[in-house]
């Protein structure tokens, strides 16, 4: 067989080629593969081999897989030695036959620049999602398809365990049900969501995480999963607001003693004071209460951080509520200068929650209302009940009930600038139109968390040099069990 004569169709393949004898020694290579391997000549090439242009580490290998494979097809990865330098390339080695004689080989390459490429990528970042320090998942119709090696170590559970379990395996049930809607509905996501939530390990102990939840959209809808472990930093938390706790409830003994001490003056000496003398009076009462209200929300936050916040439920009338936490407050009016109104249509029902904390939600949006509030400023009080159709409460996550309180609060104070609105609610923030206002950033946390254990909601609404507008709502229950 004369093999150069039958090689006419194979001169202009898009895809280097050569053909060696029996002797392995090459007799054709078509002008793809002579351009490659730097523009060599045919005549150049002859009695050359193939060992003249792959990587010399590579020869002995190829060698070996060929006496393995005589006159069979066999692939090899390997480097060729081309005008462009160390090309990565596949050579796919197919015996020829005339019959059933044995007459040589022909070597197709395909270059695998673009592939071996790709592979080092998909390597890098498999070992960077590996390396992470968030345990990553990846969800598939509410079922883990994935998860990096730092989330096995956070959970205690192995590959077997967790592939294809739910996230009930390794969430708790309470912070389930924060994410139950995009887990079942992960179309509904358009852009990445942050939650807290309990993180369950093998052996039961839960671990306090940041979660991020990101849509994937190619190749069906999937979800990933970051999970950051903040335990260190809750317990340190934690453990700073119970000193804070601590100290408060040492402060509120002494406070007690003068909160009466001025009660007693003003009641059995005031008739024999100066003027000057009385107001001086007036103002240590009003700041005993100031430190008083300080004192209560220390301890109310050292209470949230851990965890032990009781509710007292009982039937309440949010009128009477406003009313005793105007009366708490009237000295801080008086001082501030400032008209409160109140457009409270009566009667609202009663409903169930816990005075204390409804007391604490309506003084602390009050008291920073007062505070921010320019002498001569008006604050205004609203409260209305709204049906469950109604578009504010259709338009966010609250149990479903017959009735929903919507209370606002608004003042003439300086206004939020956009950057601390997104913040504001966060403890020890205080947004940039504080500067030389009193107080410690703790009111607002303290409304954020009570009305989140009531189940409701609340936000602001704010335009600078205008005011201020604090909403909040709560679904408004009859009986315990609703609860």
């Amino acid at each position: 067989m004369d093999i150069r004569r039958e090689t006419k169709i194979l001169e202009f393949l898009p895809f280097p080629l050569f053909i060696e004898n029996r002797e392995e020694k090459i007799v054709f290579a078509n002008r793809s593969f002579l351009e490659l391997v730097a523009s060599l000549s045919q005549e150049q090439l002859l009695s050359q081999t193939w060992r003249d242009f792959v990587f010399p580490q590579d020869i002995h290998l190829i060698e070996e897989r060929r006496r393995e494979r005589e006159k069979k097809s066999i692939s090899v990865f390997t480097h060729l030695l081309s005008a462009r330098g160390n090309l990565p390339v596949k050579i796919i080695f197919s015996p020829l036959f005339e019959g059933k004689v044995f007459q040589g080989v022909i070597a197709t390459i395909f270059p695998t620049e673009k592939e071996t490429r790709l592979k080092i990528e998909n390597e890098f970042y498999e070992e960077m999602v590996e390396s992470s320090i968030d345990g990553i998942v990846v969800m598939e119709n509410g079922k883990i398809i994935f998860h990096n090696r730092r989330l096995a170590e956070m959970t205690g559970f192995t590959t077997t365990e967790l592939l294809s379990s739910p996230l009930a395996k390794i969430v708790s049930e309470a912070s389930l049900s924060q994410i139950q809607t995009i887990i079942t509905n992960p179309n509904s996501i358009l852009f990445p969501l942050h939650y807290e939530i309990e993180l369950l390990t093998k052996s039961k102990k839960r671990l306090d995480c940041e979660l991020r939840v990101c849509p994937i959209k190619k190749g069906g809808v999937k979800l990933i999963l970051y999970f950051r472990d903040i335990s260190l930093l809750k317990e340190a938390e934690r453990n700073k607001t119970d000193i804070f706790g601590k100290i408060s409830h040492e402060i509120l003994n002494p406070l007690s003693t003068i909160k009466e001490t001025i009660t007693i003056l003003q009641e059995k000496a005031s008739e024999r004071l100066e003027p000057v003398h009385k107001k001086f009076l007036t103002l240590a009462a009003e700041e005993v209460m100031r430190l008083k209200r300080i004192a209560d929300n220390l301890i109310d936050v050292s209470r949230i951080a851990r965890g032990k916040t009781p509710l007292n439920i009982r039937e309440v009338k949010f009128e009477e509520i406003v009313d005793k936490a105007l009366n708490s407050l009237q000295l801080f009016i008086q001082k501030q200068g400032v008209e409160v109104v109140k457009e409270i249509p009566t009667p609202l029902p009663p409903f169930l929650a816990d005075p204390d904390r409804l007391s604490s939600i309506v003084i602390n949006l009050l008291d920073n209302a007062i505070k921010f509030s320019p002498e001569r400023g008006k604050i205004i009080i609203k409260a209305v009940c709204l049906p469950p159709d109604d578009p504010i409460i259709q338009g966010r996550n609250l149990p479903l009930t017959d009735n929903y309180l919507l209370v606002s609060v608004t003042d003439s104070g300086p206004g939020i600038d956009e950057e601390s609105r997104e913040r504001i609610f966060e403890r020890f923030e205080r947004g940039k139109s504080a500067v030389g206002i009193k107080g410690i950033g703790l009111g607002l946390a303290i409304v954020k968390e009570f009305i989140g254990l009531a189940r409701g909601d609340i936000w602001v609404e704010s335009s600078l040099g205008v005011g201020s507008t604090f909403t909040f709502v709560l679904p408004l229950f009859k009986k315990k069990e609703e609860l």
